[in-house]
C-alpha cells in the first residue's frame, strides 16, 4: 500500500502536484483524491492491517499533504488535515469498511447473513475476521451494531451520509483537541477548522503559482512554521533577537506589526485592516490587527461575505512583510544555510565565519593540551 502511494503521486508531479511552485493545494487534493486514493487503498476495506502498517502509511500521506501546501515536515499533524479540510488516511480506510458493510446489508444475502450474525456473535474482539473488525470500527463512530445495520437495510444515500457524519464529526473533534496542546497554533481559529472545508486562506486564492507562493507564506506564519529567529533560537543556538532593528526578539508579532525595517510594506496594507475592524466594531489593538491578519474568522463580528476580500489583504501584507525582510536579510548578509548534516546554521558573514573558525582553533589546541 505505501508503494502503491508513493508511485501514484510521483505519477502525477508533472501535472503540478507539489510544492509551492505548483497547483492550487486544493487541486493538488482533488487530483489526489480522484486519482492517488483509490489505487493506494484499493483493497484495504478487506485487508487486516496492523496499527504498525497504518502508522506508516497515514505518516506518508501526511506528508504529501504537507508537501502540496509548502509546509515544512516539523507542521503539526492536526494542522495539515485540517487547512486543506481533508480527513486522515485512516478515516477514509474506515469509511471503505462501512461502505462495504452498506453493500452488504443492502444485497439480501440470507447465507451472508447468518454467516455475519455468527461471526459477531461467537468470535471475541480479538478474532481477525473482518465482521469483528467491522464491529469495531461501528463501535469507534458510535454508529448502530451490525445487527441493526442488516436489520434496517438502509439505503445507499442515507448510510453513505450517516457514516461521513460520524466519522467527520469524530476526526474534527480528535484534531482540534491535539491542535489546541500546540503553541504554535495559537493564531489558527480552531472552531472554524473541520474536517469538512478548507481554510480560507486556500479557498480565497486563485491557480497560479504566484498567489500559492503568496498564500504560503502567510499559512506558515498562522501555524508558527515560519522560521524567526525566536524560533530558531528554540532549536539552534542563536540570538533571538531581529536582525534587522536589533531592538527585540523577532516573533511573528514584532515582523508583522513592529519591526521598523518592515514599515514602507506594512504602512500599504495594515490601515486596510484597520478599517475592516472598525468598520464592525472591533477595538483596533495590535492583537486584533495581528489576529485580521493571519486568521479572520475568529470575530464573530465579520461576516463570510467579508472574508475574501479579508484574505485578499492579509496574504499581500505577509508576502510583503516576507519579501522585504529576506530582501534586507540578504543585502546585510545574514542568510541560513543547510548543510549536509541537515541542521539549520545561521551565517552571519564573513566575520562570525572567521570568530568560528578560531574558536576551532583554539578547540584543538585544549583538545592537543588535555592529550
Amino acid at each position: 500500500m505505501l508503494s502503491r502511494l508513493r508511485k501514484a503521486t510521483y505519477g502525477l508531479m508533472g501535472s503540478g502536484l507539489h510544492g509551492t511552485n505548483g497547483l492550487n493545494p486544493l487541486c493538488c487534493l482533488k487530483l489526489i483524491q480522484c486519482y492517488v486514493l483509490p489505487r493506494a487503498i484499493y483493497g484495504s476495506e478487506v485487508l487486516p492491517l496492523i496499527q504498525a502498517q497504518k502508522d506508516k502509511v497515514n505518516s506518508a500521506y501526511c506528508r504529501i499533504l504537507k508537501q502540496i501546501q509548502g509546509l515544512p515536515l516539523r507542521a503539526p499533524n492536526a494542522s495539515t488535515y485540517l487547512l486543506l479540510g481533508t480527513l486522515p488516511l485512516e478515516a477514509q480506510i474506515d469509511l471503505r469498511v462501512l461502505s462495504l458493510l452498506g453493500a452488504i446489508a443492502r444485497c439480501c444475502n440470507e447465507t451472508l447473513f447468518s454467516i455475519a450474525l455468527n461471526l459477531t456473535s461467537v468470535k471475541s474482539h480479538t478474532s481477525k475476521s473482518w465482521f469483528t473488525r467491522c464491529e469495531k470500527v461501528l463501535i469507534k463512530y458510535n454508529l448502530p451494531s451490525i445487527c441493526d445495520v442488516l436489520d434496517s437495510k438502509p439505503s445507499k444515500e442515507e448510510w453513505k451520509r450517516v457514516c461521513k457524519e460520524a466519522v467527520n464529526s469524530l476526526w474534527t473533534n480528535q484534531l482540534q483537541q491535539e491542535a489546541r496542546t500546540k503553541s504554535s497554533l495559537q493564531f489558527l481559529n480552531l472552531a472554524d477548522c473541520s474536517t469538512r472545508t478548507p481554510h480560507a486562506c486556500w479557498a480565497s486564492i486563485g491557480a497560479s503559482a504566484r498567489e500559492v507562493q503568496k498564500a504560503n507564506t502567510k499559512i506558515k506564519l498562522t501555524v508558527g512554521t515560519y522560521l524567526t529567529m525566536s524560533n530558531a533560537h528554540k532549536f539552534f543556538k542563536c540570538d533571538p533577537i531581529c536582525r534587522l532593528c536589533y531592538k527585540e526578539p523577532e516573533t511573528v508579532s514584532h515582523i508583522v506589526l513592529v519591526c521598523p525595517a518592515l514599515h514602507e510594506p506594512r504602512s500599504r496594507f495594515v490601515p486596510e485592516l484597520r478599517s475592516v475592524l472598525e468598520e464592525h466594531n472591533i477595538p483596533c489593538t495590535a492583537d486584533n490587527i495581528l489576529q485580521a491578519a493571519l486568521h479572520a474568522t475568529k470575530f464573530s463580528q465579520i461576516p463570510s461575505t467579508s472574508y475574501p476580500s479579508i484574505e485578499s489583504i492579509s496574504v499581500r501584507l505577509c508576502f510583503a512583510v516576507h519579501s522585504t525582510r529576506a530582501y534586507h536579510l540578504a543585502r546585510a548578509g545574514h542568510t541560513f544555510k543547510r548543510p549536509r548534516r541537515k541542521t539549520l546554521i545561521y551565517k552571519q558573514g564573513a566575520k562570525t565565519m572567521a570568530e568560528n573558525s578560531r574558536r576551532t582553533e583554539q578547540n584543538k589546541s585544549v583538545a592537543i593540551g588535555i592529550g
